[in-house]
């Protein structure tokens, strides 16, 4: 084989080659576009997300404010609590204006006041006064109210339900049998 012919092989295997590694180049060119659009994409979608992400942020913030500004608006309700310290069945048994003392504890957060009526047994519309302050019938958290509930005829060891009422409607019940 002559040099003419052995240069013409070298040229046709260089052509080869070059047509060859284009073919790769631009394969790999377009597989290179495909992965960089796909990446675009994925940026697309994450930039959505994050938009998404952030109304959504805004949102919670909105509502968090929302809630904060209404617990600021809350006021919390008292409680009225009390203890029956003492009864004592005041008088002689079997006479009508016989009076039945109580010294009622103010256990509860707030204030209350009671009604001047109480009902012993069946007995109602009967009148509660203070003791030592006939007008008072209020009594301040921690503290005590000494009252007398008049015109009751109480007869020694029967049982009687006693119950007055505070201005807001609560019950104060105590069950006893006189001495």
């Amino acid at each position: 084989m002559g040099k003419d012919k052995i240069a013409l092989v070298v040229c046709f295997c260089l052509v080869v080659a070059l047509v060859g590694f284009s073919a790769w180049l631009y394969v790999g060119a377009r597989g290179l576009e495909s992965k960089v659009s796909d990446l675009q994409t994925k940026t697309d979608n994450l930039e959505a997300q994050n938009a998404e992400l952030s109304t959504k942020v805004q949102n919670l913030t909105w509502t968090l404010g929302n809630l904060t500004s209404g617990l600021n608006n809350i006021t919390f309700t008292k409680t009225d609590q009390f203890n029956i310290a003492s009864v004592t069945f005041f008088g002689t048994s079997g006479v009508a204006d016989n009076a039945i003392n109580m010294t009622i504890q103010n256990t509860g957060s707030s204030s209350w006041t009671l009604t001047n009526t109480a009902q012993v047994n069946s007995v109602t519309g009967l009148t509660v006064i203070s003791i030592g302050n006939r007008d008072a019938l209020n009594c301040t958290s921690g503290k005590s109210i000494n009252i007398s509930i008049t015109s009751v005829g109480w007869i020694s060891g029967n049982q009687y339900s006693i119950s007055v009422n505070m201005t807001d409607g609560t019950k104060i019940a105590y069950t006893c049998n006189a001495p």
